[in-house]
């Protein structure tokens, strides 16, 4: 289960909108990006992706209006293509929905970490 957080800061305007947007339409963005075809461990929905959303404090340095910070199981077929073609894959989805819902203006980093991981419900 991938695992997303969202910090927001220096922002003027639709800052309840913004994080409305994402909440619609990171899942899908991550799940896509990160889905590994015929490999049924790296494949994902986007029902299976969780997001915490926060605003920045006022002691933040060096953020953008958005810092996404995407945590998910590392698995061969999926980081051999990250920084070439998966996270790019990405950012141009997410640019193209922040721009079509009025958002040109917002600056955005995005950082996919994969790596060893657990999860447990109870």
């Amino acid at each position: 289960m991938p695992v997303i957080d969202v910090k927001l800061s220096r922002v003027t305007r639709g800052a309840s909108e913004i994080f409305r947007i994402l909440g619609i339409d990171l899942p899908e963005i991550i799940a896509a990006g990160l889905t590994v075809p015929g490999d049924k461990d790296a494949e994902l929905s986007a029902d299976e992706i969780e997001i915490s959303f926060r605003k920045a404090s006022e002691f933040d340095v060096g953020t953008k209006n958005l810092d996404i910070y995407v945590f998910a199981n590392d698995y061969p077929k999926r980081s051999a293509n990250l920084q070439s073609e998966r996270v790019p894959q990405m950012q141009k989805e997410l640019r193209n929905r922040l721009d079509a819902a009025g958002f040109p203006e917002l600056t955005v980093s995005l950082y996919v970490h994969l790596g060893v991981g657990g999860y447990a419900e109870f």
